[in-house]
């Protein structure tokens, strides 16, 4: 007896595969965006809450954490933000890990804090360096890769600073660092550099 079936023939169960592998190309792409942007956001999340540190920080002592240098935590740690964490903890070390590290060397969030002559403190505690009255703050970004700011404010790099700020773009290919300021900046940060940063 001959049954009444019929199979799917070879071409149709290839379109239907080609369909589904159309469908997983499209889908794909944006889904690892969502992971990016969630990672982001997360992110600017944690340097919310450093800058809040960083502010209790400026109430108690007159002026941002400079840039110092302290042996009991990890070489990477980056100066200055270790102030954050002793000999007074306003928040817990393993706070100021960046989400998106930069392997080996650069895993932590990097800190600035800028003097009213517009120069990055230096590493030491003379009591001129102790007037900063504004910093910034970064990550590296989802594309993991730093420019220091100061070269590119500088001019010794041919970019401008404004294209090392992260933008999202459509694909899996989001560039730029996360940038977030703090305190009430001058000089030539005001035009250049506050209006185009998260602040606060």
């Amino acid at each position: 007896m001959v049954s009444g079936s019929r199979g799917f023939t070879l071409i149709e169960l290839l379109v239907v595969i080609a369909i589904v592998l159309i469908l997983i190309l499209i889908a794909l792409p944006n889904f690892l965006e969502v992971q990016v942007r969630a990672g982001v956001v997360r992110v600017q999340g944690e340097l919310r809450s450093i800058s809040f540190c960083l502010g209790s920080y400026f109430l108690d002592f007159g002026f941002y954490p400079l840039r110092t240098l302290n042996q009991s935590l990890p070489p990477e740690t980056p100066s200055g933000l270790n102030n954050l964490t002793t000999p007074v903890e306003y928040m817990n070390p393993a706070r100021l890990e960046d989400r998106f590290p930069e392997l080996p060397f650069f895993t932590h969030y990097r800190y600035w804090p800028i003097r009213p002559n517009g120069k990055v403190q230096d590493n030491d505690e003379t009591a001129h360096n102790k007037d900063s009255n504004w910093y910034l703050l970064s990550s590296n970004g989802p594309e993991r890769n730093f420019t220091p700011f100061a070269e590119r404010m500088r001019g010794e790099v041919p970019e401008p600073f404004l294209d090392s700020i992260y933008s999202p773009t459509n694909g899996t290919n989001s560039e730029g660092n996360i940038w977030r300021l703090g305190g009430a900046p001058d000089g030539l940060a005001k035009p250049f550099v506050a209006p185009y940063v998260i602040s606060g």
